[in-house]
């Protein structure tokens, strides 16, 4: 399996996102989160995501430009 620093896997994760609509700010935390769950070997929540996220977005499931919003905090 290859291996990519993290610090590259979200710059490479917020690009794939923004190309898709996302907002800069927002695809950067969203690939950051994705890539932090892999850091913490929760793969089946990391950037495997993404192509569902991507597809999601097509079907119009996932707004692109929505605002997220915390609604509860650890």
């Amino acid at each position: 399996m290859p291996s990519i620093q993290a610090t590259r896997l979200v710059t490479v994760s917020t690009a794939i996102l923004t190309g898709h609509g996302v907002p800069r700010s927002t695809a950067k935390i969203v690939a950051a989160s994705l890539v932090k769950s892999n850091l913490l070997r929760h793969d089946s929540h990391g950037v495997m995501r993404l192509p569902r996220y991507l597809d999601c977005m097509k079907q119009g499931k996932i707004a692109p430009r929505a605002q997220p919003v915390v609604v509860r905090s650890a």
